[in-house]
């Protein structure tokens, strides 16, 4: 229900919901295949052209305002020539539609142009490309909240949400 009201709240709703089931459906991969992955990712910062960098910037915190995204200053820096960036996690109630934890565990870096790329015509060529070409799960094997996107997951992007 959260999902599809965020399509009319906000002013980029339609492209918010796309982030959304983009990244929750990277979440949910990531949480399904835990092998050698634990705890499981549920956080991520954004990385890339700093024009790109800063439009998803600020469409997430768009999100951030709508209880779409949680954010806060990234914990934990990995070299010193690193600035300190927001590091974003999906809000806590779309934890069960996706089947991921609500606590904040391990985080990943995506790329900003993958993002850019989920709000385009092509959705599943950059969830592919997040999750490193790593297998998906079939659309039978979706939980049924999630087979209800199918058509975005599966490449059509504008059927599954306009």
């Amino acid at each position: 229900r959260k999902l599809n009201q965020i399509e009319g709240l906000a002013d980029h709703g339609v492209q918010l919901k796309r982030m959304i089931l983009a990244v929750g459906k990277v979440f949910f991969e990531l949480a399904r295949e835990p092998l050698g992955r634990t705890p499981e990712v549920t956080s991520f910062v954004v990385a890339g052209e700093k024009d790109d960098v800063e439009a998803i910037g600020e469409l997430l915190n768009e999100g951030v305002s709508h209880l779409a995204f949680d954010v806060e200053p990234a914990t934990k820096l990995t070299s010193h020539s690193q600035i300190r960036e927001d590091e974003y996690r999906l809000h806590r109630i779309f934890s069960a539609f996706f089947e991921i934890s609500h606590r904040k565990k391990r985080r990943m870096t995506i790329a900003a142009e993958d993002l850019m790329a989920v709000l385009g015509d092509r959705p599943s060529k950059a969830i592919s490309s997040i999750l490193e070409d790593r297998p998906q799960s079939h659309e039978d094997e979706l939980p049924e909240q999630l087979a209800l996107f199918s058509a975005f997951y599966n490449g059509d992007g504008v059927e599954g949400v306009q």
